[in-house]
């Protein structure tokens, strides 16, 4: 059976690998924030400017999300108010057409916004910032179950082929590099932590 999009065929869950790449961003990585969490970020805003950064930097690193996610966080909280221009209507359509297939930089060059605003953007609507055309670090480390340092190694030793690289999206491994790299290398992948459903539909498909 054939994916929706039309791009290849649908191995799991009804779409194929490139859709499965595009929902990691919304549907596999969810922020969730317990109490003492939101206490620590409390704590983490009570602190003069440096020692902040260092605290929430700590934070990000602790659980491995992106340090944008805690700023937002903050700011749904109440906690920080922000004094930057407000979204408009067009911009956020600019978002919808443009996120998965350009870079947040070059997105943040085209609205005149920073990176970290259109990633915080980006995450307050739920759009997924990564682009579809093959696997970048991030992608990677989510479905092997590895840290991104991991992935760099392996990419440094030829595990992945060559890997494309530009300045907008970073290193993007393809979708038959990291196929055969699933089917050739399983025993390098943590499979408790790994994306089980993409593996299955990988190892089976």
């Amino acid at each position: 059976m054939d994916c929706a999009c039309g791009r290849g065929k649908a191995v799991m869950q009804g779409v194929c690998r490139h859709c499965w790449a595009a929902r990691l961003g919304t549907s596999k990585r969810k922020y969730i924030f317990t109490p003492s969490l939101r206490t620590e970020l409390r704590i983490a805003y009570t602190l003069r400017k440096k020692a902040r950064a260092a605290a929430i930097m700590a934070l990000a690193r602790k659980t491995r999300w992106p340090r944008h996610i805690f700023t937002v966080e903050a700011q749904r909280l109440g906690i920080v108010t922000s004094h930057r221009r407000p979204w408009t209507v067009d911009e956020d359509r600019v978002l919808e057409l443009t996120l998965g297939e350009s870079s947040v930089r070059e997105i943040a060059q085209r609205l005149q916004r920073t990176h970290e605003s259109v990633k915080a953007r980006a995450e307050r609507l739920e759009m997924s910032i990564r682009i579809r055309s093959g696997y970048c670090i991030a992608d990677l480390a989510i479905i092997l179950g590895v840290p991104r340092y991991r992935v760099h190694e392996w990419i440094e030793k030829g595990l992945f082929g060559t890997p494309t690289e530009t300045p907008g999206s970073g290193i993007r491994v393809t979708d038959e590099a990291v196929t055969n790299f699933i089917r050739n290398k399983a025993a390098l992948i943590d499979f408790r932590l790994a994306d089980q459903t993409f593996l299955e539909g990988v190892l089976c498909g």
